[in-house]
């Protein structure tokens, strides 16, 4: 969502960049909508396939739960 707030914004920029005195500030903002289109897509197409493909994960929650240490097996120090 926060990319999407900036790509809104810098969106002006991008597209009035033929008017003079925007010289610097038409081709920065191409290059920043860039960047933060390339990076989003990154984030939700490729990290989590090769998250899963190479991740090393220990187990799931319920693995924990069951190895976890019951009421009756705990030890009471006073």
């Amino acid at each position: 969502m926060t990319s999407l707030v900036t790509g809104l914004g810098l969106l002006p920029l991008a597209i009035g960049m033929n008017t003079p005195g925007r010289e610097i500030e038409g081709p920065m903002a191409l290059v920043i909508l860039g960047g933060l289109f390339t990076s989003t897509a990154l984030n939700l197409f490729i990290l989590p396939p090769l998250s899963l493909r190479f991740g090393r994960f220990v187990g799931t929650p319920e693995d924990e739960l069951a190895d976890a240490p019951q009421a009756k097996d705990a030890v009471t120090v006073l």
